[in-house]
């Protein structure tokens, strides 16, 4: 009587119940149900409305409301003079670089007062939460149009926005230390100005 032969593999990536080592038979190798993509779709949509709202609050504006000082003018006492000139007029524009400022978040309505170095800091580990999420809903999207997303890829799709806050912050701390000195925390700008020069 002639033996039984095995049954033929579907393909390459197909599970090998006789081999306990096979990578399709380790744990998450069952395909992700509608529900985990639901989920996972509603992760990266508020993951992306969270870090897009910190980083548009945290991005520095330079209005006059928050940067200057009011401005100084001094006009010198001159003795009559049967020339019709006005005297010119002297204007002094002081702009305060300020070193640290008040955030307001919504979880924080009092405010939070943040020095600009921290500032950067939280606005590159946001950029680059940012990127790495970019790239996951990519590959989440391939592999679920697709038909071939399974549960063993979950872990890299939560954690791969951590692992790029983390590679910014490592090529920040690289750059910053060793291109660019700390600058001082203020600076003056003055200018001068007559009543000729604003026609």
């Amino acid at each position: 009587m002639a033996e039984a032969l095995p049954a033929r593999r579907s393909g390459g990536n197909a599970p090998d119940p006789a081999n306990p080592n096979d990578g399709a038979n380790g744990p998450g190798n069952r395909p992700m149900h509608l529900g985990g993509i639901i989920g996972f779709n509603v992760y990266f949509l508020v993951l992306t409305l969270l870090l897009l709202y910190h980083l548009a609050v945290l991005w520095p504006r330079l209005t006059p409301g928050n940067t200057s000082q009011p401005v100084t003018t001094t006009q010198p006492t001159t003795s009559p003079s049967p020339s019709s000139t006005p005297p010119a007029t002297e204007v002094t524009e002081a702009i305060t670089f300020r070193d640290r400022a008040t955030i307001y978040f919504f979880w924080a309505p009092g405010g939070l007062v943040v020095y600009n170095e921290a500032r950067l800091l939280l606005i590159v580990m946001l950029a680059g939460a940012l990127g790495a999420l970019l790239h996951a809903i990519r590959s989440f999207y391939w592999y679920a149009g697709n038909r071939l997303l399974k549960w063993s890829w979950a872990n890299q799709y939560l954690l791969l926005p951590l692992s790029g806050t983390i590679l910014a912050l490592i090529f920040y701390l690289v750059i910053r230390g060793g291109f660019f000195p700390r600058l001082p925390p203020c600076r003056t700008r003055a200018r001068s100005a007559s009543p000729r020069s604003r026609h």
